[in-house]
């Protein structure tokens, strides 16, 4: 029994090293699930609900346990619970937007299929993850389509985790109180930031400050940190979400880099 505990100590000591140390060698696992339901709200009205999930995400071991509890807080959140798995199946069995009203949880039938003929609600959760040398990046997308809306709404939230280390924050690497009108500058000036200026709404054209948006990606080519705006705060719904490109130069010469932000940076 303790030489299968010692090898079982010493697979889990060689399986972290290689994701956090080897970028080639960076594993992920896909997790699907999906669970259409049937929802009586009363004796005339039926509703429907389809969920769904596909997530890519980081082989065991390749992340520490406390950020791998923080990265499913931040997918599912007021779906998360103590492990992935049971995340995954509060989420298959929530009842949609029919959960918010006043409070009622209807009597909710798992079913087969749903038929073509009716409107339902669609709610969807998808992941991708992707690494290099210092960073692995887990992209997530949410969407629900309620039942009988014009139009689904989505968001799509990158989450920057260090490798060997945490999850990043702006603040780590930026100074944010500097932001808004780097931010402004670059959306008016850059070239990469043109789709963005000519879809923003009228309050923010020739303003000298933006509001600072606390998602963000960064670049492989680790040159370029993206700020994400999700819909309606920049610019209208049919914009969709927008990317914001602030070089690492322009940071690093307005003097928005932290200390830790320039040692990740190489300046």
């Amino acid at each position: 029994m303790k030489t299968r505990a010692a090898i079982l100590f010493f697979a889990g000591v060689l399986l972290t090293v290689g994701c956090t140390q080897k970028p080639k060698e960076f594993a992920t696992r896909t997790v699907k699930g999906e669970r259409l339901w049937q929802l009586i709200v009363d004796d005339s009205t039926t509703t429907w609900v389809r969920n769904k999930y596909e997530l890519q995400w980081p082989q065991m071991g390749c992340i520490s346990s406390s950020t791998e509890r923080e990265l499913v807080r931040q997918v599912f959140g007021s779906y998360a619970d103590k492990s992935l798995h049971r995340s995954c199946e509060n989420f298959l069995n929530s009842q949609g937007m029919m959960e918010e009203v006043e409070g009622v949880r209807y009597p909710a039938y798992n079913v087969d299929a749903i038929p073509d003929t009716v409107m339902f609600t669609e709610q969807e959760i998808s992941t991708v993850c992707e690494a290099n040398e210092k960073f692995i990046t887990l992209t997530v997308t949410s969407y629900i389509f309620p039942e009988g809306a014009a139009h689904g709404t989505y968001d799509i939230s990158p989450i920057v985790i260090e490798r060997g280390g945490g999850i990043v924050q702006l603040a780590d690497i930026v100074d944010t109180n500097q932001l808004g009108p780097i931010v402004a500058r670059a959306v008016n000036k850059l070239p990469a930031n043109s789709d963005v200026k000519e879809c923003l709404f009228d309050e923010f054209r020739d303003t000298a400050s933006f509001p600072v948006s606390q998602v963000f990606s960064i670049s492989n080519t680790m040159d370029t940190v993206y700020l994400v705006y999700g819909l309606y705060w920049l610019t209208p719904y049919a914009c969709g979400i927008q990317n914001v490109a602030l070089p690492v130069s322009m940071l690093n010469e307005t003097m928005a880099l932290t200390k830790r932000g320039k040692k990740i940076f190489g300046l």
